[in-house]
């Protein structure tokens, strides 16, 4: 039991260093390498499986603020299932065609890359 979790918790480490953000080198020598690309794709899209739910209070909450808080409740609730179920699939194409090359570069098909990513800016 206590392996278990202890394996479980160096999975979801291991989930949270492949996404983690990375400062790209500027210049004619700094190419990001296939490798970087495919692997920041993988971490991406194991986050967006891992968290898709979070989609859900993530609306909720920009709903809440810009109506009443019973309307965005029951608005953001709906906006957070679809936006959910969206990042769910592409978190889901994204990790099992990760080895390929689509889109090109490895872009990203969502408008954020990772949930709470727009509440930074």
């Amino acid at each position: 039991m206590k392996c278990r979790r202890l394996l479980t918790l160096a999975m979801v480490g291991f989930a949270f260093s492949l996404a983690a953000p990375q400062v790209q080198a500027t210049g004619p020598l700094y190419e990001q390498s296939r490798a970087a690309r495919m692997t920041r794709k993988l971490g991406r899209g194991l986050l967006n499986v891992a968290f898709f739910w979070c989609e859900i209070p993530h609306h909720i909450n920009q709903e809440a603020r810009n109506v009443d808080f019973f309307t965005g409740v029951i608005t953001g609730t709906g906006k957070g299932i679809v936006a959910g179920g969206r990042r769910l699939a592409l978190g889901l194409f994204d990790v099992f065609t990760f080895p390929v090359e689509i889109p090109k570069d490895y872009a990203d098909l969502q408008e954020t890359e990772f949930v709470f990513e727009s509440d930074l800016d």
